[in-house]
């Protein structure tokens, strides 16, 4: 039998978030928000000593697993790569004399549909899911309460990241808000059209032309969104080196970028 390799805190803390992620992800999570703390260290394959120095009790360990599925909706799911690859796209099929609103529109929409095809493989994703119908059942007033309010401030939190990431992508090509209210209303919808869109593909029974209406939809939504709230600084042209300009605008909001979301395939 081969011994386990040593692993740091970080690697076994890691290791075993991960594997309480999935199976929350394919078995849910009762109202009472218990998890079997020694299948899912079993799961993640490190020594029940090493995670029991990390977690000394039941709750401690449940703490810090919910503390990781409420990261689900925070888990950026397109890194710097994806993106590059998005803008090439756009990039490619740009016309000359095309206006800028209208790349913003094209570029937003093709990058929230291949954020819909990560999201619905996630994992961490479908955990998250599973949370927050777990939160909304828990018998105990107090502790619902807390768990909700933190949703509720990680989702004001989310939506000012997305209305921040949407002004620089659009000053990069030359346009602004019409206000800021519009724009955090935007951020807002999408961020909620995106939630239930997603949902509703992963749901079981979910056939594979209704996920695919439900990512055109999200994607002809969301141009919709950008149209709506953003116009031209100037005559509405593209500026010339606008590819390296929104990849350095959305680089520059994403200060400690997280990995892509960790996929069931």
């Amino acid at each position: 039998m081969s011994r386990r390799p040593r692993r740091s805190e970080q690697e076994t803390r890691s290791l075993v978030m991960r594997a309480a992620v999935e199976h929350v992800s394919r078995q849910g999570l009762r109202a009472v928000l218990e998890l079997p703390m020694e299948e899912v260290i079993a799961a993640a394959d490190v020594p029940r000593a090493a995670a029991y120095r990390l977690w000394p009790s039941r709750e401690k360990f449940t703490a810090d697993v919910l503390d990781r599925l409420a990261e689900g909706q925070t888990i950026p799911t397109l890194g710097l790569t994806e993106i590059a690859s998005v803008v090439q796209e756009v990039e490619a099929k740009t016309a000359g004399g095309a206006g800028a609103l209208d790349v913003a529109c094209t570029l937003m929409a093709l990058a929230v549909e291949s954020e819909f095809d990560l999201l619905t493989t996630s994992d961490a994703w479908r955990a998250f899911l599973a949370f927050e119908a777990a939160v909304a059942s828990i018998p105990d007033a107090e502790r619902r309460r807390h768990l909700l309010r933190r949703l509720s401030e990680a989702e004001a939190q989310n939506g000012t990241r997305l209305a921040g990431l949407y002004r620089g992508v659009a000053e990069a090509l030359g346009l602004r808000p019409s206000s800021d209210e519009a724009l955090l209303d935007a951020a807002h919808a999408a961020r909620v059209l995106a939630r239930g869109l997603v949902s509703e593909a992963v749901r079981e029974g979910s056939t594979e032309s209704e996920q695919a209406a439900s990512r055109r939809c999200l994607g002809t939504a969301t141009a919709a969104l950008i149209r709506d709230v953003f116009v031209p600084v100037g005559d509405g042209s593209l500026p010339r080196d606008w590819p390296q300009a929104v990849l350095t605008a959305i680089q520059s909001r994403t200060a400690a970028p997280r990995p892509p979301a960790e996929s069931s395939g």
